[in-house]
């Protein structure tokens, strides 16, 4: 059986509101990652420098840093629906907004903008799933919510740049607009009551606030892990792969999106079987192994292995972490250890692309894969010490 026909096996077993909430996602990031080349070159074309290109990113992922917490004290206190549509909702406004924006400074406090629908639907979406899971297959539900991303990446980025070669910026924009609209569109399908309900003050302990017991230090760690080799392998590879005379990444980037979707579908599944840590050490050292693979080799093939080897890792991983977050917590915390992964992985792929740029101009590429491939096998071992799950 393929992947897809694996996936839609899967999903079959899962409830109405789940598979709603899964075709919300996936207009959502197709809305997303369509703006994945024209964004860029929109803020050359304005004028911006190569500072100012590298601001569309950093500015959408810092937003979606800091607006973590406070959208983290409000997944708990509101129904989970709010939070998709918020975040629909923003995708759909800065899209729009990026079609009669005329400077560099507008665009970028647009991304300001933008980056905050990704923090309130991701919160949202992890914690409906969840919700919606039951406890013994929390893995697998979690690992098939989460390949909403991948599989829109597989063309989402090359229909956008195909639009903006095409037509130009402008259509391009207004086709992330109807992609978040018709992610609203599905929404209005999905019952507002779906997931679990707003706690009460006392349930969700308002009175003695967050407690560091509250927050899933494992899966904050072991994301923070993954989002550190995410960092490296999407910043670096494609000026890596020129160096190695390899013309492009782009081989690698499939392989290690078919390979994460795989991951997530199957060994999703094989955590609420054999337990969280049984798949994400070998998850996390498979990450550090791919990365070891890419700072050595000169072949195209060990390349496109590297991929398919960090894709699974980074697949299962995530898949497994995100089911422990959601263990160790209750019900009315649920929306906040949710909330707390996501900022684990958030943080990785923030340090890594401040940390990793420096190592790479020091010692080259291929040594800088090779110290981030050992920071991944050190955090591993950390985990490795601590309780099971």
């Amino acid at each position: 059986m393929t992947v897809l026909g694996s996936l839609r096996a899967a999903l079959q077993r899962y409830s109405r509101p789940y598979r709603l909430s899964l075709a919300v996602a996936l207009f959502f990031f197709t809305s997303m990652h369509l703006l994945t080349a024209p964004l860029p070159l929109y803020v050359a074309h304005l004028g911006g420098n190569a500072v100012a290109v590298g601001l569309v990113s950093g500015l959408f992922a810092g937003s979606a840093l800091l607006s973590r917490v406070p959208v983290g004290w409000l997944a708990d206190r509101t129904r989970r629906w709010w939070l998709l549509l918020a975040g629909c909702g923003i995708y759909v406004l800065a899209s729009l907004g990026y079609l009669v924006a005329r400077s560099v400074p507008a665009v970028l406090a647009l991304r300001v903008f933008h980056g905050v629908g990704i923090s309130l639907f991701t919160t949202g979406y992890t914690a409906l799933a969840a919700d919606l899971s039951p406890a013994d297959r929390r893995g697998e539900a979690l690992g098939l919510a989460g390949t909403a991303g991948p599989l829109t990446l597989l063309f989402a980025p090359a229909l956008g740049d195909g639009v903006r070669l095409a037509f130009g910026f402008g259509p391009a924009f207004l086709l992330a607009a109807v992609a978040a609209l018709g992610g609203l569109g599905l929404l209005a399908l999905l019952p507002r009551h779906s997931g679990h309900a707003p706690s009460s003050p006392a349930s969700r302990g308002v009175s003695r606030g967050l407690r560091p017991q509250d927050v899933p230090w494992d899966a904050v760690l072991g994301l923070a892990a993954c989002g550190s080799a995410f960092s490296a392998l999407y910043a670096f590879m494609p000026a890596f792969a020129v160096e190695r005379n390899q013309v492009t990444a782009a081989p690698f980037f499939a392989a290690f999106s078919l390979a994460l979707i795989g991951a997530r579908v199957f060994l999703g599944a094989g955590s609420d079987r054999w337990g969280r840590q049984a798949v994400v050490l070998p998850s996390l050292a498979a990450m550090a192994l791919a990365l070891w693979v890419v700072a050595t080799t000169q072949n195209w093939m060990w390349m496109v292995a590297a991929g398919l080897l960090a894709g699974a890792g980074q697949g299962a991983a995530r898949a497994a972490l995100e089911a422990a977050a959601v263990d160790g917590a209750d019900a009315a915390r649920r929306g906040w250890a949710v909330n707390a992964a996501w900022l684990g992985f958030d943080l990785g792929i923030a340090v890594g692309s401040v940390a990793w740029g420096p190592v790479a101009e020091a010692l080259g590429y291929g040594p800088m894969f090779g110290v981030a491939g050992a920071v991944g096998f050190l955090l591993a071992g950390v985990l490795a010490l601590g309780p099971r799950r």
